[in-house]
């Protein structure tokens, strides 16, 4: 096993070549060197000219890299840590309170798929044509936290600080668009480059809101003319990067709030003992992750 490293010139940031992203990855070698370019792993072997591989036949390989443009998109639940950390006591609850908004979060990112969750957040990607319909994407997943946020607060009959404080947990999101190395290892992808590291700086930012879409050039210019005139522009200092212009609007522009839904005694009832029950292996101190259910 070998590591390549490579430095990354500033003015690669904006538009990284195929080789500035391979260069950042990890690659199984022995005698010879790997590299690619245009999506391709390239074998430079001396005497060896006809040693190129297609996409075909490295597509079940660890290590195959294909380079491709990705809608990137972060929906980071805000406040998540104060929540999980206010008493020992309510962890349960809260632990099993987050994961069924992770899961609502999960159920209307309809078109997108999940690349990683990674804690309060779920980091999804798309084809770079679906930026077009960003507003409605955000949209269809706000929504669904909403009302699931909903039910829980409605349904609530726990006194424990983790689920009083649930009103308290927000969502916010950022996007980003640019080329991304995709590298399968074993059966799972993962994304890798210049563009989805800036995606992730994005989660540190100056937005004054507590409910946000926030969005590079890259994104901004696929979007329609009446949504660009509604967004606020902000310079951002993103570590690593430099100086990023970005443009932020209220989420509740996307979509309006889910409705409330009526609930019964027996609803509650029922709710509590769902609650309980899900509890029980943070309780035993058998389950440390979310228990998220299938997509």
């Amino acid at each position: 096993m070998c590591v390549v490293f490579a430095s990354v010139e500033r003015d690669q940031i904006k538009h990284p070549s195929p080789e500035a992203l391979g260069a950042v990855l990890q690659f199984p070698c022995a005698d010879r060197h790997e590299s690619t370019f245009n999506g391709r792993i390239t074998h430079m072997a001396s005497g060896d000219e006809d040693s190129r591989l297609e996409d075909d036949d490295v597509s079940g390989r660890v290590g195959a890299v294909d380079v491709k443009n990705r809608l990137l998109v972060i929906a980071d639940i805000g406040g998540y840590t104060r929540f999980m950390l206010a008493t020992r006591i309510s962890l349960a609850h809260a632990q099993v309170a987050v994961t069924q908004l992770l899961e609502a979060v999960l159920d209307g990112a309809e078109g997108l798929e999940l690349a990683k969750l990674e804690g309060d957040a779920a980091f999804f990607h798309a084809p770079v044509e679906m930026a077009t319909t960003l507003p409605e994407l955000v949209g269809g997943i706000r929504e669904r936290f909403a009302a699931k946020k909903a039910q829980l607060v409605d349904e609530r009959m726990c006194t424990c600080v983790g689920c009083t404080q649930l009103e308290a947990l927000t969502l916010k999101f950022v996007a980003h668009s640019g080329e991304v190395a995709v590298h399968k290892v074993r059966h799972h992808e993962e994304l890798a480059g210049i563009d989805v590291i800036l995606v992730h700086r994005l989660l540190k930012n100056d937005v004054p809101i507590r409910e946000y879409l926030l969005v590079t050039d890259a994104v901004l210019t696929s979007l329609s003319t009446t949504f660009q005139q509604q967004v606020i522009a902000m310079e951002h200092d993103l570590e690593g990067i430099g100086m990023t212009t970005t443009h932020y609007v209220a989420s509740d522009v996307c979509q309006p709030g889910a409705a409330k839904t009526a609930t019964t005694t027996t609803t509650k009832w029922w709710a509590k003992l769902v609650m309980e029950a899900r509890s029980l292996p943070w309780l035993l101190g058998r389950k440390a992750k979310h228990g998220l259910r299938e997509r």
